[in-house]
């Protein structure tokens, strides 16, 4: 036999009264988030949200024209940070030049060295100089009369 008790009609009265309450909650933030989407639908229907969108637009606009001037600062930083080290290499190769004159002949070595095991180079052909100028007279033998 089932037998009806006070404390158990309290515990499911209680159970019944937290459920409507959190519905009741619940129902007033849906309402309010479908207020908000309702206000949205609404000024678009009645032309307020171009207003709204040219706002946004604009803002999107300008945060867009913000990043890209700071990229093409930081790209024209880096460039001119490129150009100074290339502008000291320069000034130390032609320092050193100076210094050893043998330098750039060295390099002409490394360079033709390079271009012979790359195979690049098919024939060498010697002209014979003297003080850096071609002698044009190697060849030449005095005629048989």
């Amino acid at each position: 036999m089932i037998r009806n008790n006070n404390k158990g009609d309290a515990g499911i009265t209680l159970l019944i009264f937290v459920f409507a309450l959190s519905l009741l909650i619940g129902l007033l933030f849906m309402s309010g988030y479908g207020w908000a989407h309702f206000r949205l639908w609404k000024a678009e229907y009645s032309g307020k949200a171009l207003e709204i969108e040219k706002t946004y637009n604009g803002k999107a606009i300008l945060a867009e024209a913000q990043n890209s001037r700071m990229a093409r600062v930081e790209g024209a930083r880096a460039e001119k940070e490129a150009a100074q080290l290339t502008a000291d290499a320069i000034k130390i190769v032609g320092e050193m030049a100076k210094q050893y004159p043998e330098y750039r002949q060295q390099e002409f070595y490394l360079a033709l060295g390079e271009a012979l095991q790359e195979g690049n180079i098919q024939q060498i052909i010697y002209i014979p100089t003297e003080a850096g100028l071609p002698i044009t007279e190697a060849g030449k033998r005095p005629e048989k009369e």
